[in-house]
């Protein structure tokens, strides 16, 4: 599943939470796709030199698409059989630390497409999500709310190294920040990354139209200064919702 509509913004709602929640504007349905990236240092240049190294979990939301506090999200697995337990208690324990910042809470049901979250395994589908209540919606009738890609760092083998096992926490924690309403942080206005799109587009193999799309979609195009549509903190570059930049 690929993302199907451009993201878009940020607004600092910490001073008036409920004139943003009645305020909202809905975008509309979307499954972000997301990578960690290793790119040149060149690619990028940030004028926001500030670094919080206890804001992992800082983030900017779409708000039309939040859940009523004290939720609980039901959430179950699909094609389980094929997964290690080690793997599928790690993305409980993982999920879970979600809801030792906020309240929210996460209820592992069991398997199949009976959870409001459907978690699929699918190799080489990419680790992705619906964003918030997108997965009620009729367009993921059926199907999978989240996959979690053993290509992608989600296998037993990461579980078995502090390095591994860090990714793997990254991840999970990523992903289950999209089914909170999170956006990607470095797609807000306040970013104020400036890119270099050519070096961006070799670094992740957009050579086609399509795959070009898909970069813009997922690192260049930003939400729109609205804090109808996208409420936060301001641009914090060590969000676990930020993609991973490396130097090379």
């Amino acid at each position: 599943m690929q993302p199907s509509s451009p993201p878009h913004s940020d607004g600092d709602t910490r001073n008036q939470p409920m004139l943003i929640q009645n305020q909202h504007v809905a975008m509309p349905p979307k499954v972000i796709s997301c990578k960690q990236i290793v790119v040149p240092t060149t690619i990028f240049n940030t004028q926001d030199a500030s670094v919080n190294n206890d804001s992992s979990l800082k983030m900017a939301v779409e708000v039309a698409k939040t859940w009523k506090p004290g939720s609980t999200l039901s959430v179950s697995f699909i094609g389980r059989a094929n997964v290690p337990d080690a793997v599928i208690e790690s993305v409980k324990e993982f999920a879970h630390i979600w809801s030792q910042h906020g309240n929210i809470f996460f209820n592992f049901i069991g398997d199949g497409l009976v959870g409001l979250i459907r978690i699929s395994f699918t190799p080489g589908g990419g680790n992705c999500s619906a964003v918030g209540t997108d997965c009620q919606l009729k367009d993921f009738n059926g199907q999978y709310t989240m996959n979690l890609d053993p290509e992608e760092d989600i296998n037993e083998r990461s579980l078995q190294s502090e390095e591994g096992k860090a990714v793997f926490r990254q991840i999970v924690l990523h992903e289950f920040g999209h089914v909170l309403g999170c956006v990607h942080e470095h797609q807000q206005p306040k970013a104020n990354i400036k890119w270099d799109k050519d070096r961006v587009y070799t670094a992740f193999g957009g050579h086609s139209k399509k795959k070009r799309d898909l970069i813009d979609v997922n690192i260049f195009e930003h939400y729109p200064q609205n804090p109808a549509i996208v409420a936060g903190t301001e641009h914090d570059k060590d969000s676990i919702m930020h993609y991973e930049f490396t130097p090379t």
